[in-house]
C-alpha cells in the first residue's frame, strides 16, 4: 500500500544512467514513464526523496508534478500555511502506519522458499497488520540462513513490506521439502527438466503445462494400484513474463531498448533466455520475456 508518493519529471541525458544509480542507492522506483530522450517521469516512495535529490541535484533538473498515496490530501492541506496540528497529526499518523506490516515481496529466488519464509515470521512475531521491526528481520535473516541452504539472504523493511532477496544455492538443497499432495502448475510453462525423489512425474522433458496442470503426483504406481507417499522433487521451466510499455512519441529503436531495460528490471533477478518486442501501435508496444525459473521440493 502506498502512504505517500511524488512524481517528477526529469530533464537531463542518459536515463539508465539515471536509473541505475537511483536503484544502487536503494531508491524504490514505483514507476517510470519515459517521455522522450531528455525526459521521464519517476514515481518514488516519500522516504527516498533525500536520496533522489542528492543524485539529481547536480546534473538534472526536477519538477515535481503529482504526489498521490493514500495521505497525499492530508500532504496537499498541511502545505498551506498555519495549520501546525495538521503537520502534527500527518506525522503521527505517518509514524505509527509506517510500522506495521502488510505483505512480503519475494525477490530473486525467494517465492520458492515462501512456506518457509512465512513460517520463520511467525516464529520471530512478524504478523500481518501489526507492528514489525528490522531488528525481527535480521532475526529471521539468520535464521532462514541456518535453516536452508542458501548462496545470498537479505531481508529488509520497506514501509510497510519485507523485502526478501533470496539467491539459491547451484545444487539443491540436502534436504528437500515433501509436499503430500500434487504439485500443479501455478502458470503457464515448459518443461525443461524435472527429477523426482520421491513420488513420480507426469510430465516430461520439454512438455508444454497449463496453469493448474498435475506436474508430479505424491504417489507411486504398484500393479496399477496407486499408493500415497510424500512428494519430493526438483524442476527447471520456462515461463513468460509481459511487460506493456506506453510511450508519448513514435516508438523507435531508442524506446524499444529502453523498454526492453525495464521489463528485466521489473521481471528481478531470474536468467533470461529470450525475448522478443511487439508493437501494438505507434505508440505502444509489448515485451515479452522467455525466462528460467526453479522448484525445489514444494
Amino acid at each position: 500500500m502506498n502512504f505517500l508518493t511524488f512524481t517528477y519529471c526529469v530533464m537531463g541525458r542518459n536515463h539508465l544512467l539515471l536509473i541505475d544509480k537511483l536503484k544502487k542507492k536503494g531508491v524504490n522506483l514505483k514507476k517510470i514513464e519515459i517521455i522522450d530522450t531528455k525526459r521521464l517521469k519517476i514515481t518514488i516512495d516519500s522516504k527516498d526523496r533525500l536520496k533522489f535529490f542528492a543524485i539529481c541535484k547536480n546534473s538534472w533538473y526536477n519538477k515535481l508534478v503529482k504526489v498521490g498515496g493514500l495521505f497525499a490530501p492530508i500532504y496537499n492541506f498541511i502545505r498551506k500555511p498555519g495549520i501546525l496540528l495538521g503537520i502534527v497529526f500527518f506525522f503521527c499518523i505517518s509514524f505509527w502506519a509506517n510500522t506495521l506490516y502488510f505483505e512480503t515481496q519475494f525477490k530473486g529466488d525467494a517465492r520458492l522458499f515462501s512456506r518457509q519464509i512465512e513460517s520463520v515470521f511467525e516464529d520471530v512475531g512478524i504478523k500481518k497488520f501489526y507492528p514489525f521491526t528490522q531488528t525481527q528481520l535480521d532475526e529471521a535473516n539468520k535464521k532462514l540462513l541456518t535453516e536452508e541452504k542458501l548462496s545470498f539472504i537479505s531481508i529488509l523493511k520497506d514501509g510497510n513490506r519485507a523485502v526478501v532477496y533470496i539467491k539459491k544455492s547451484v545444487q539443491p538443497p540436502n534436504f528437500l521439502t515433501a509436499l503430500n499432495t500434487d504439485f500443479v502448475a501455478s502458470e503457464d510453462m515448459i518443461v525443461l527438466k524435472i527429477t523426482v525423489y520421491s513420488g513420480r512425474a507426469v510430465v516430461t522433458q520439454n512438455s508444454s503445462v497449463k496453469k493448474g496442470d498435475v506436474i508430479a503426483k505424491a504417489s507411486y504406481l504398484i500393479k496399477e494400484q496407486e499408493i500415497a507417499c510424500p512428494l519430493v522433487f526438483t524442476m527447471t521451466c520456462e515461463c513468460t513474463f509481459v511487460y506493456e510499455y506506453q510511450s508519448l512519441h513514435k516508438i523507435d529503436d531508442g524506446i524499444k531498448v529502453n523498454a526492453l531495460t525495464l521489463a528485466k528490471v521489473a521481471l528481478g533477478d531470474y536468467p533470461v533466455r529470450s525475448y522478443q518486442i511487439i508493437n501494438i501501435d505507434e505508440k505502444n508496444l509489448k515485451v515479452i520475456l522467455k525466462y528460467e525459473k526453479t522448484f525445489f521440493g514444494g
